[in-house]
């Protein structure tokens, strides 16, 4: 750790970043068909970002259906002897193989892996030892070996509250700008919803390696979900006061913030990211929002930025003032 910033070691399990045509088919499939990163918000709950539903997964031979009741068992155990044993037994590539074979793996979804079920019960339990079995797995170079089996850890994650050095360092490692989970990683952050990870998100949405469009994107998908936060105000109030953020991005962070098109930045979407109800802001929340919106009010933002901060400071309810 860095004056609080994470950084990858060097023997940090890979990251698999695409290149080539590889990474435009990548890349393509999460801007045009998510456009705000809403496809891989679908799965999003209150309980954390889930993996899409298994889809035509074989059944398991008899030897590999005991072996997986056994590790989902364990999974859902408190005890740290059971989750010694898991973490264990998902850090060997033999066990990894036996339960998804490689040639099969490699042609399925994430959610199609046997493993996910494995790695759901983890998502959901919320004791001490099963956050660290996934802090475990975050080190596996065996687990970590397919992106499909990282990216239901990225997903697991948004359930850890508060994050621990070791995950929020793996959710830094996996949200680098040609990681193939970076859009997952982001969206796991923002469902996490602590400080923590509104911090890492700030610095992502700093980093001038990472593209513009990519960040108008989470802005108006797993951001704008999460707009009435106020953990998240709070740290989207600092990224403004800092002045470290482009113009373009910055007039965009405030239009998450206080204004919503639909008909314009989801052209031809359906299923669109939706901000959360007005009434439902906290007060503590909507005393952040006030303030963000009076000192937009007093900067240089266009007038049409300004006209949406007028308006949805008038729609607040009364309710929420102190």
């Amino acid at each position: 750790m860095n004056g609080g910033r994470f950084t990858r070691p060097a023997d940090w399990p890979p990251v698999y970043r695409p290149h080539g045509w590889s990474r435009l088919i990548c890349v393509a499939a999460f801007v045009i068909a998510t456009s705000g990163c809403h496809a891989q918000t679908d799965q999003v709950t209150s309980g954390g970002a889930a993996p899409p539903p298994p889809q035509n997964a074989p059944a398991p031979s008899a030897m590999v259906g005991i072996l997986l009741e056994h590790l989902v068992t364990l999974a859902t155990s408190v005890d740290a002897v059971d989750h010694a044993e898991l973490a264990r037994r998902l850090g060997e590539t033999q066990t990894l193989d036996q339960l998804d074979e490689p040639t099969l793996r490699d042609r399925a979804r994430p959610g199609d892996l046997r493993v996910a079920s494995i790695i759901e019960r983890l998502r959901k339990n919320s004791s001490t030892n099963a956050t660290r079995t996934l802090e475990a797995l975050t080190w596996s170079a065996a687990f970590n070996a397919s992106w499909l089996r990282s990216e239901l850890l990225v997903r697991a994650l948004a359930t850890r509250r508060p994050l621990t050095a070791e995950c929020l360092a793996f959710l830094d490692a996996q949200a680098q700008p040609d990681s193939v989970n970076l859009h997952v990683a982001i969206a796991s952050l923002c469902e996490n919803n602590s400080e923590a990870a509104w911090n890492l998100i700030g610095r992502k949405l700093a980093d001038p390696n990472l593209e513009t469009e990519f960040k108008i994107a989470w802005l108006r998908g797993p951001i704008l979900e999460h707009r009435r936060s106020a953990v998240m105000l709070n740290a989207a109030e600092q990224w403004l006061a800092t002045g470290k953020f482009e113009r373009e991005l910055r007039d965009a962070l405030v239009q998450a913030l206080f204004d919503y098109q639909p008909e314009t930045w989801y052209p031809g979407r359906e299923g669109l990211p939706r901000p959360p109800e007005e009434k439902s802001i906290t007060a503590e929340a909507a005393t952040i929002l006030r303030r963000i919106g009076k000192s937009v009010l007093t900067g240089n933002y266009p007038a049409s930025v300004q006209s949406a901060v007028r308006r949805t400071l008038g729609q607040l309810p009364e309710s929420s003032q102190h």
